[in-house]
C-alpha cells in the first residue's frame, strides 16, 4: 500500500473542541466501566437488572465512541427535491440552537442539554436521497427522556385538554407508552421528516391513508428495499413536539382534516396510536385502534431519525 493511502486510513478526522470533549468524557466512562466489570468486589454487589443497564450503557457508549472517531461529519447537509427543484439545507448547528431554545421556552432548560450533531458520510447521503424523492424537508430533536407526563402540559398549553380514545385509555393511556418507550438516561434523536399540515397536502403521505399499520410496515419495507433507506413512522412523542412547532412558528395545527398514525408507538395490546387536531374544539385527539384498521382519512406521518 502506498504511504499516502496508509496516512490517509490512519487519518482521524478533525474534531471541534466540543466533540473532542465529548469523546473523552466517554472515553474516561469506559475506563471507569472496566475498572468496575474486573473488579471482582465491586461488579459482584450489582443486582442482575443493574448489570443488565450496565451492558446496555457500554454498548451505547462504544457505539457512541466509533461514531465520533470514524464518522465523518458535516455542519451543514443540501439536495435537491427532483420532482420540484427546491433546494433543501440542513445546518445541524443552527438546528441544535433552534430546538435547544424551543426547549428552554418550555420549562426544560434544566433536563434539554442537546450535544453536537454529527453524522456519517453514510448517512448523510441517505438524507441526501431522502431529499431528492420527497420524503423529507425538516428536521427535529426529540429528547427521548422527557416523559409524556413532562411534555403533554407544554405542547398543549393554550388548547383545550386533550381528548383520549376510550379505548386510549383503556392501554392505559401515557403513563403506559412512558413505561414502555422510557430511557434511563438523557437521550436524544435526530429526525428528519416532511413538514405538512394535512396529509392531502403532499403525494406521498397521502399514499400512505387508507393503510393499516400492518399494511403500512409491508409498504415501508418496499420503499427502504427500493431506495436503499430506513425511512418509518413516528413516535406519539415525536409528532406532539412536531405539532407544537409548527403551531408556534406558522399558526396552523397539522391534522385538521387528516388523522395520522404514529406508527412507532403501540401499546402492549398490539394497538397503534393515531391522532389529529379537532378545529372546532380546538384540541389534540388520540386514540389507538387494531393495528389491522384502516380508514380513508388515516394516514401515516414518516420519519427518518439517527442517535444525536
Amino acid at each position: 500500500m502506498k504511504k499516502e493511502s496508509l496516512e490517509q486510513l490512519n487519518k482521524q478526522p478533525d474534531l471541534s473542541p466540543d466533540l473532542q470533549q465529548q469523546l473523552e468524557q466517554i472515553k474516561n466512562r469506559l475506563q471507569e466501566m472496566k475498572e468496575i466489570r474486573y473488579n471482582p468486589d465491586k461488579w459482584n454487589k450489582l443486582t442482575l437488572e443493574q448489570m443488565k443497564e450496565f451492558a446496555k450503557e457500554v454498548k451505547e457508549l462504544r457505539k457512541q465512541r466509533d461514531r465520533i472517531e470514524k464518522g465523518a461529519t458535516a455542519e451543514t447537509i443540501t439536495a435537491k427535491n427532483k420532482e420540484t427543484n427546491q433546494e433543501i439545507e440542513f445546518n445541524l448547528e443552527a438546528e441544535k440552537q433552534r430546538w435547544q431554545t424551543f426547549y428552554e421556552n418550555h420549562n426544560f432548560k434544566n433536563k434539554v442539554e442537546i450535544p453536537e450533531l454529527f453524522l456519517t458520510e453514510e448517512q448523510i447521503k441517505e438524507i441526501q436521497t431522502l431529499i431528492e424523492q420527497g420524503f423529507v424537508d425538516k428536521c427535529a430533536i426529540i429528547p427521548d427522556h422527557l416523559s409524556y407526563k413532562e411534555l403533554l402540559p407544554e405542547m398543549a398549553k393554550g388548547y383545550e385538554e386533550t381528548y383520549q380514545g376510550s379505548n386510549f385509555k383503556e392501554d392505559g393511556s401515557f403513563a403506559a407508552l412512558d413505561q414502555q418507550e422510557s430511557v434511563k438516561q438523557p437521550t436524544y434523536r435526530l429526525i428528519f421528516y416532511k413538514k405538512i399540515q394535512n396529509l392531502d397536502d403532499d403525494k406521498i403521505l397521502k399514499a400512505t391513508k387508507d393503510k393499516s399499520p400492518d399494511k403500512m410496515g409491508e409498504y415501508l419495507k418496499e420503499t427502504n428495499k427500493k431506495l436503499n433507506t430506513d425511512i418509518r413512522g413516528i413516535f406519539l412523542k415525536d409528532y406532539l413536539i412536531m405539532q407544537r412547532q409548527i403551531f408556534e412558528t406558522e399558526n396552523k395545527h397539522i391534522d385538521e382534516s387528516s388523522w395520522s398514525w404514529c406508527l412507532k408507538s403501540r401499546f402492549k395490546s398490539g394497538r397503534g396510536v393515531d391522532a389529529y387536531w379537532d378545529p372546532a374544539l380546538r384540541q389534540l385527539s388520540v386514540y389507538s385502534d387494531d393495528a389491522s384498521y384502516s380508514d380513508s382519512d388515516d394516514g401515516s406521518r414518516l420519519s427518518r431519525s439517527f442517535p444525536a
